[in-house]
C-alpha cells in the first residue's frame, strides 16, 4: 500500500510538470547568477618609482604614468589611473637634476641610463629626475582604508524584472533593469549608481529546477 502511494505521486509529479517559474523565483536566480552577482574591487594601492621630465616642467599627477616601471605593469598602472579618478591617492614629488653627480633615492635606474644616453651635457642638463610616491588621500583616510586593502566599491544590483514571456518549448525570457550601485565604502567614497541598464535573459528547468541559461 505505501509503495502504491509512493508511485502516485510521482506519477502525478511527471503529469503536472514542473512548477511554473514566479517573478520572485527569477528575481533570486537572477541576483545569484554569475551576471548579476559580479562587483568591481580596488587595491588602494601605494606605489613609488621616479621618471624624467623637462627641467622646467611643473609636475603633476598625470606624470607618474612617465615612470617606464608603471609601463611594464598594466595591473598597477589600470589600478592607479582609478585610484587618481576617485581620488584616493595624492603623490608626494623629490626633483633632481638629471645631471646630479649622485643619483637620487629611487632613481638610480635612470639615474644611471640618461648618463650613459646623454655624453652631451647639456643635454642632461635641460632634463630632471622626479622621484614620486604615493600615499592616501584624506578622502580615503576618512573611508577607512588602509594602504594594501582590497576592498568591494560597485556591485551588479538587479532594480525590477520588466517584461515576461513564456516560450513554447517551455523556456521564459524576461527582460529586467539593473545598475552598478556602491557599497557601503563606495558611498564613503562618494561613488554614485550608475543609470539602469535593461537587459534580457533566458530561464529552462530541466527537472531539477529553472536555471538562467546563456
Amino acid at each position: 500500500m505505501k509503495h502504491d502511494k509512493v508511485w502516485l505521486a510521482l506519477t502525478l509529479m511527471m503529469a503536472c510538470g514542473p512548477s511554473p517559474l514566479t517573478r520572485d523565483e527569477a528575481a533570486d536566480l537572477l541576483s545569484k547568477s554569475l551576471g548579476l552577482s559580479s562587483s568591481e574591487n580596488l587595491q588602494l594601492a601605494t606605489p613609488s618609482g621616479c621618471f624624467i621630465l623637462a627641467r622646467r616642467a611643473e609636475v603633476s599627477g598625470a606624470d607618474v604614468e612617465r615612470d617606464p616601471q608603471l609601463a611594464g605593469m598594466p595591473y598597477l598602472l589600470s589600478t592607479l589611473r582609478r585610484e587618481r579618478e576617485l581620488g584616493l591617492v595624492e603623490f608626494e614629488f623629490f626633483e633632481t637634476p638629471a645631471d646630479a653627480p649622485i643619483p637620487p633615492p629611487g632613481c638610480r635606474h635612470l639615474w644611471a641610463a640618461q648618463h650613459v644616453r646623454d655624453a652631451n651635457a647639456a643635454a642632461a642638463a635641460r632634463s630632471k629626475l622626479v622621484a614620486w610616491k604615493t600615499t592616501p588621500s584624506d578622502k580615503a583616510i576618512a573611508a577607512g582604508l588602509q594602504p594594501g586593502q582590497t576592498f568591494l566599491y560597485l556591485r551588479r544590483t538587479l532594480i525590477a524584472i520588466t517584461g515576461w514571456t513564456r516560450r513554447p518549448d517551455g523556456t521564459v525570457v524576461a527582460e529586467f533593469r539593473w545598475r552598478w550601485a556602491p557599497s557601503y565604502e563606495g558611498e564613503h567614497l562618494g561613488i554614485q549608481a550608475s543609470e539602469p541598464i535593461t537587459s534580457r535573459v533566458r530561464f529552462r528547468n530541466a527537472g531539477d529546477g529553472w536555471r538562467v541559461v546563456r
